[in-house]
Parts: structure tokens; C-alpha cells; sequence
């Protein structure tokens, strides 16, 4: 199963710093959970207002071990911490 999750920030917020720092959150959580079989993180290329900034895409083994991914201990921290600079958090699952 893939979960993609995108991100809308609020202006002046988002950057390479940001981006950066997501990369190494993410790849520290796919290190740790082992349901999960890869991560990608990207940065929306083409500024636009309708566009999200940023997109993370989550490889798992199966749908049952996405709650495994969401109760991760620095998952819920990086949630924490950009959830007061969201305009928009957009989540999408399916199975290939």
C-alpha cells in the first residue's frame, strides 16, 4: 500500500531547511518502522497558489501497517511540530 501525504504551508514558512530536515525526519522513520518499505519526500517544483509545497510518499507492507507509521514516536513529533504551519494537509491511500 502507498500513503502520500501533501502539504500546503503558510507563507514564508516553507524551504530548504524545511525540506532538508523532513528528508532526515522520514528516512529516520523508515530506519526505525519496519513495515514500512520505502520513503520519498519531495518539493513541489512549480509555485503556484493552488499548488501543496510538499509531498511525502510512504511504501508499506500492507493497509494494516499504516497505524504502525502514525503511532511512530517521531512521526507524531513531526506532526506536532509543523500541524501550526499548515494551510492544508491532504492524506491519499491506495493499493497498487
Amino acid at each position: 500500500m502507498k500513503h502520500l501525504v501533501l502539504f500546503k504551508f503558510v507563507p514564508d514558512y516553507y524551504n530548504e531547511d524545511v525540506f532538508n530536515e523532513t528528508k532526515e525526519v522520514f528516512k529516520k522513520i523508515e530506519e526505525r518502522v519496519e513495515d514500512i518499505e520505502y520513503v520519498n519526500v519531495y518539493s513541489n517544483c512549480v509555485v503556484r497558489d493552488c499548488n501543496m509545497d510538499l509531498m511525502i510518499e510512504i511504501k508499506l507492507k500492507s493497509k494494516e501497517s499504516l497505524s504502525s507509521y502514525l503511532n511512530d514516536n517521531l512521526h507524531r513529533a513531526f506532526a506536532s511540530k509543523t500541524d501550526n504551519f499548515l494551510i492544508s494537509r491532504v492524506s491519499f491511500d491506495y493499493e497498487e
